[in-house]
C-alpha cells in the first residue's frame, strides 16, 4: 500500500514539473530507481522518423550508472541500435495492447539475447540482460520507454516490480505528450546556473531589481538574463512563464549539493537594509 501511495504521489510530482521535458523525466527517473530497486533506469522517447526502419530515439535519460565507462557503452548502444532488432521494442509495437509491461526473458530466451549486439553492450555496462521494459505507444506514432535493468551479480527483478512499473506507467499514460512534455520542448536545463538563479526569482515574483540583489548581479545583467530567459523558454510575459514554469519552483529551490536534481545553486536573499 505504501508503494501505491507512492506511485500516486510521484505522478503528481511529474505533472508539477511536466512543463520540462528533461526535469520530469530525470525525477522519474530516480523515482523509478527507488521504487522498483537498484539498477539502471532509462526513459527514452521514440519518434516515427524512420517509419518503415526502425523509430529513432530522441532522447534518452538514464540514472545508475556505476561509471562512466557503462554509461558510454550505451550511449553508444542508444545512438547506433536498429530498434528493430529488439524484442521487447517489436513485441509492444506489434501488440494490440497500446501499453505493456514485460520481462526480457518474455520476449526471448537469454540464448537468443546472446546472439544479439544489445547483448554485448548490456555486459559491458555490467547489467543483467533480464530488464523490465514498459513500452506505450501515442497518437502521432510516439512511443515511450521505461526500462530498467538490475545490476549483472544481481537477481531479476521479481513480479511485483514488473506491477509497479506497469501501475506507474498506466497512471502517467493519458499525461505522456501533454501536460509532460515532450522532448525538444524548450527546457530550463538548457539555461546557464546563473540564468537558472534569476529563472528562480522571477518565478518567486521578484522584480527584476530585487533578483539582481539576489542573486548579486547589475540590474543590467539581471534584466539581460531576463529577456534570455523569456527567448529561450519562448513565453512572452512574466504572466505565461510563471503559469508554465511555475511548478519547477518547490523543485529548483529546494535543491542542494548531493541532491538527485541539477540545480545546486540558489539565489540568496539580500540581508535586510
Amino acid at each position: 500500500m505504501n508503494q501505491l501511495r507512492r506511485i500516486f504521489l510521484l505522478v503528481g510530482e511529474c505533472l508539477e514539473l511536466g512543463a520540462d521535458p528533461l526535469l520530469w523525466r530525470q525525477h522519474l527517473a530516480f523515482s523509478i530507481q527507488k521504487l522498483v530497486g537498484d539498477g539502471v533506469v532509462l526513459l527514452a522517447e521514440l519518434s516515427p522518423n524512420r517509419l518503415g526502419n526502425g523509430q529513432l530515439a530522441q532522447h534518452t535519460v538514464a540514472v545508475g550508472w556505476r561509471d562512466e565507462k557503462a554509461k558510454s557503452s550505451f550511449e553508444a548502444y542508444s545512438r547506433d541500435d536498429d530498434p528493430e532488432e529488439n524484442p521487447l521494442l517489436t513485441q509492444a509495437l506489434t501488440s494490440p495492447c497500446q501499453l505493456i509491461t514485460i520481462s526480457a526473458h518474455q520476449a526471448a530466451d537469454e540464448a537468443d539475447w546472446q546472439q544479439m549486439t544489445v547483448y554485448d553492450y548490456i555486459h559491458q555496462a555490467h547489467l543483467h540482460y533480464d530488464c523490465i521494459a514498459s513500452i506505450s505507444r501515442h497518437m502521432g506514432g510516439v512511443t515511450n520507454l521505461f526500462v530498467v535493468h538490475p545490476r549483472r551479480e544481481s537477481n531479476p527483478y521479481p513480479v511485483r516490480s514488473k506491477r509497479l512499473l506497469w501501475i506507474l506507467h498506466r497512471e502517467l499514460y493519458h499525461h505522456l505528450n501533454t501536460r509532460l512534455a515532450m522532448i525538444g520542448k524548450p527546457s530550463v536545463l538548457d539555461l546557464p546556473v546563473r540564468v537558472r538563479d534569476v529563472l528562480i526569482c522571477l518565478l518567486q515574483g521578484d522584480s527584476i531589481k530585487q533578483a539582481a540583489l539576489r542573486c548579486h548581479l547589475s540590474t543590467h545583467t539581471a534584466a539581460d538574463y531576463s529577456k534570455r530567459i523569456y527567448q529561450q523558454l519562448a513565453v512572452n510575459s512574466r504572466g505565461e512563464l510563471v503559469f508554465r514554469y511555475g511548478g519547477l519552483v518547490r523543485k529548483l529551490v529546494a535543491c542542494a549539493p548531493g541532491d538527485d536534481c541539477v540545480f545546486h545553486n540558489r539565489p540568496q536573499d539580500p540581508p535586510p537594509s
